[in-house]
C-alpha cells in the first residue's frame, strides 16, 4: 500500500465539493419550490410558484452548505474515507497503515476543520478572538495540505494526529 499525496487528494476533495454542491441544490430547489408553490402559487399561479422556488433556491442554498458539509465531514471520521476519496481510491490509516481507530479519525476530523469550527463558536459567541483564530487555523490547515507535496505525502493534521492516506 503506498502513501497518497496532493493529486489524488485535491481530486477525492474536488469530487465531495461536488457531491454537497448537488445535494445541497436538490434541497435548496425542493425547499424554495415548496415554499414558492405554497406563496407564489396561490398568488400568481403556477409560473409565481416556479419564479418562487428559484428565489427560495437562491436564498437557501447558503444556509444549506454548512450543515450539510459538516454532516457529509463526518462520513470520512466515521469511516476513514469520504465518497469521493473512495471514488479515487483512497484511505486515511494510521502512519504504519493499519486502520485508524475512530478516536484518531474523529481527532483527525475536528483538526482538518478547525477553522470552521472555531468560525462556527466566534458567530455563536460574537467573540472576534474566535473569529481571528479561525483565520489562523483556516491558514495553517490550507497551507499544511502542501506538506502532501513532500516525501511522507502527509498533511499537516495527518502528522499532528499520526495518520496518512493510502491507496485501497
Amino acid at each position: 500500500m503506498d502513501r497518497k499525496g496532493f493529486g489524488p487528494r485535491l481530486g477525492a476533495a474536488i469530487l465531495d465539493f461536488l457531491i454537497v454542491l448537488v445535494c445541497v441544490g436538490i434541497l435548496a430547489l425542493l425547499f424554495g419550490t415548496t415554499i414558492g408553490a405554497l406563496l407564489g402559487g396561490t398568488v400568481a399561479g403556477p409560473a409565481g410558484g416556479v419564479a418562487g422556488g428559484l428565489a427560495g433556491a437562491y436564498y437557501l442554498t447558503p444556509m444549506l452548505f454548512p450543515p450539510l458539509a459538516f454532516a457529509y465531514g463526518l462520513i470520512e471520521a466515521f469511516t476513514g474515507a469520504s465518497p469521493g476519496k473512495r471514488m479515487i481510491g483512497i484511505v486515511i490509516r494510521t502512519d504504519s497503515g493499519q486502520p485508524a481507530p475512530l478516536a484518531t479519525l474523529l481527532l483527525r476530523y475536528l483538526l482538518k476543520n478547525a477553522g470552521s469550527a472555531l468560525a462556527f463558536l466566534a458567530l455563536l459567541t460574537h467573540l472576534n478572538t474566535l473569529n481571528s483564530l479561525s483565520t489562523l487555523a483556516s491558514a495553517a490547515i490550507t497551507l499544511g495540505f502542501l506538506l502532501t507535496l513532500g516525501e511522507s505525502r502527509q498533511a499537516l493534521h495527518d502528522r499532528i494526529v499520526g495518520t496518512a492516506v493510502y491507496g485501497s
